[in-house]
């Protein structure tokens, strides 16, 4: 295995260090992967016919799976551009080979592959507390409760608050520029104390000249970041465009603990456009989630649809009833339901094995077989 590693340090140093198509990329690493993939008795696929978006795939799966002797080499794939999930021939970091001891990695910011022994396992865990909570009229009442979080977030890597925790939206209609706050102000400040070892996400009503923003904050170490909703609850009779304006058409993710994280608020859950730009291991949705006919339904189906269309995990925390549906989740990969609330105040705190995404990924490659 060694000599065999050793023999193909010095051919793939020979690629052109600024390789410029992944047809490159994909003739070097697939040699590579075949190579080892044979030594250690696994069956490898015949290429001929076979679309290259799907051999890359296969190719980046098997560098990250089967390559046992980490001590041997240090194997980094860069993929640029490759979140956008659009065309398989696209511009390409170097690929680096290095007789460098310690760990194996194939990377793709789509996902992470990872053959790691050295890095303890819980490095690949995000541990993450959903927080069901109704929030109320007076923001006063709302700082409060963030005092009651602490214990939560000082166990957490991850705690998500609904949207509008700062102050509940009130009658369909109502004016809420005068509860909506800068992003210094009392509520985002209290937020960032909470978030001094932890990432926090929770809603408010964002102030500007004309009518406010409905912004999700993201505080924690090494994060500092904001998204404004942009798609408006002008639905179902209601039409929250006339009290909120819209954010730009701008995702926002995020990397905290070794994932990359996305964020969508409410009605966005809706518009899988957004889930797919993001391109990110863990969906991240506060939610004000109107209660009605069919929309419990609605909502349980649209959440575990993101997860299994993007292949990421989806953490959906809700306000609770009766005027919200509550039933916050959290999605696997896979699709299956690892937690789910009731209809009332409720918290819970889910451990999220972050290499499920790139194991799923690799069984389930939609993304990379996507032509459109």
């Amino acid at each position: 295995m060694g000599d065999l590693v050793r023999g193909l340090v010095p051919l793939a140093g020979q690629v052109d260090g600024r390789v410029g198509k992944l047809l490159d990329l994909v003739r070097v690493a697939t040699a590579l992967c075949r190579s080892l993939g044979r030594s250690l008795g696994h069956r490898v696929p015949e290429e001929e016919g076979r679309d290259r978006s799907r051999s890359r795939a296969d190719v980046l799966g098997c560098l990250a799976g089967h390559v046992e002797d980490q001590r041997l080499v240090d194997v980094e794939l860069d993929v640029e551009h490759v979140t956008q999930f659009v065309n398989p021939v696209v511009e390409v970091h170097p690929l680096q080979f290095s007789p460098i001891p310690a760990r194996v990695q194939a990377i793709r910011r789509i996902g992470t592959w990872q053959a790691d022994g050295v890095e303890d396992k819980a490095a690949d865990e995000l541990r993450v507390t959903l927080v069901q909570h109704a929030s109320s009229l007076d923001p006063e009442v709302n700082l409060a409760f963030l005092d009651s979080l602490v214990q939560a977030a000082a166990g957490s890597d991850l705690v998500v608050l609904p949207e509008a925790s700062a102050r509940d939206f009130g009658e369909p209609g109502s004016d809420l520029r005068p509860f909506a706050e800068p992003m210094d102000g009392p509520y985002a400040r209290s937020l960032h104390r909470l978030g001094t070892d932890t990432l926090v996400v929770a809603g408010m009503f964002e102030r500007t000249d004309g009518l406010p923003f409905n912004t999700l904050v993201a505080t924690g170490p090494g994060v500092e970041a904001s998204y404004r909703k942009i798609h408006l609850y002008d639905s179902f009779g209601f039409k929250e465009s006339d009290t909120i304006a819209a954010g730009p058409v701008e995702p926002v993710p995020v990397t905290y603990a070794g994932a990359r994280i996305g964020l969508m608020t409410c009605y966005d859950l809706r518009f899988p456009e957004l889930a797919r730009a993001l391109a990110v291991d863990v969906i991240v949705i506060p939610a004000a989630w109107v209660a009605g006919p069919r929309k419990l339904a609605h909502w349980t189906t649209l959440v575990r649809a993101r997860a299994i269309e993007n292949v990421a995990w989806v953490v959906a925390v809700g306000q609770p009833g009766p005027r919200y549906t509550g039933h916050s989740m959290v999605v696997a990969p896979t699709g299956d339901v690892l937690a789910e609330a009731g209809e009332g105040e409720e918290q819970l705190s889910v451990t999220l094995d972050l290499a499920l995404v790139a194991s799923t990924r690799r069984s389930n490659p939609s993304l990379a077989n996507r032509r459109m």
